[in-house]
């Protein structure tokens, strides 16, 4: 968050048009750059590890709320995520 110059962790679902155009103003591209090359290449190292049976499993909707409201992964305002919507 520190290199790239956002202020939160969210992933932008639920911003609003002034938040965005704060984010388009504060952002260092070459950092999202690095930051998005480094998740696929561990994304990319997880997924070949992973057993297509694991799959199936579905995530409590407790957990989900946790991670994406809680630990701040989604925007404050986009709580439907946790719900499915």
């Amino acid at each position: 968050m520190q290199r790239m110059n956002v202020p939160w962790r969210h992933n932008g679902t639920g911003m609003t048009f002034p938040e965005v155009d704060d984010l388009s103003q504060r952002i260092d591209l070459q950092a999202l750059r690095d930051y998005s090359n480094a998740v696929q290449a561990r994304t990319r190292e997880i997924v070949s590890q992973l057993n297509p049976n694991s799959l199936d499993a579905v995530m409590e909707a407790d957990c989900l709320r946790l991670i994406l409201v809680d630990e701040g992964l989604a925007h404050s305002q986009a709580e439907g995520l946790a719900n499915g919507r």
